[in-house]
């Protein structure tokens, strides 16, 4: 878990927090009722720092297999990653530059997958959501924009999960309308698959 600074801010201090709760809720074994099985508040700060972290575990029984990155490579930070990754990113901002919206959604393949498990959410719901976000890029008159260049890697997952983030905390990609000051922002978790190469995993 981690806690920026908000937008324009370049420290947290006594005044930021963070407090999270992770619920299941079983509608047969508990009728609706919420079981909270995670909980987190913050330590106070007394001093000004550029973030919090924090390491923590939780076990939950779900009646449904993910495996998300549990078998992927764990990942080593170095020039050469740092490369594959901008250049995945470079890949997905040049699809939306061109309106390639098609060959943008299949780079979520493995995730929609998993998620739709994790929820029960059918195919043709999730595909009726996709649909209505691309309509709702085209009609906004949206561009893709992207601050790539000015972004680093940042671990999760025990290491075996990647993503850019920006020292300003700007999205790394994104899609904006300046005139009507709407922006769209696209985050891309990264893993390895054993044996292959780097695909969004959510």
């Amino acid at each position: 878990m981690y806690l920026y600074p908000q937008a324009g801010q370049q420290a947290l201090n006594e005044h930021s927090s963070l407090n999270m709760e992770i619920i299941v809720e079983d509608l047969e074994m508990n009728k609706g009722e919420l079981v909270n099985v995670f909980e987190f508040k913050s330590p106070q700060l007394n001093e000004s720092v550029p973030f919090f972290e924090n390491i923590a575990r939780f076990k939950a029984e779900v009646p449904h297999i993910v495996k998300g990155w549990s078998q992927s490579e764990e990942l080593e930070l170095n020039d050469s990653l740092e490369k594959r990754v901008k250049a995945f990113y470079q890949n997905v901002y040049s699809l939306l530059e061109q309106k390639k919206f098609q060959e943008y959604r299949s780079i979520y393949d493995t995730k929609i997958n998993e998620i739709d498990r994790a929820l029960y959410t059918s195919s043709t719901d999730t595909e009726k959501e996709w649909d209505n976000l691309i309509n709702t890029l085209i009609e906004s008159k949206m561009e893709a924009a992207n601050n790539i260049e000015d972004s680093f890697l940042k671990f999760y997952g025990d290491k075996r999960v990647i993503t850019l983030v920006t020292t300003t905390h700007e999205p790394v990609l994104f899609c904006e309308n300046k005139e009507e000051k709407l922006v769209y922002e696209i985050e891309l978790y990264l893993h390895k698959p054993i044996g292959s190469e780097l695909e969004v995993i959510r």
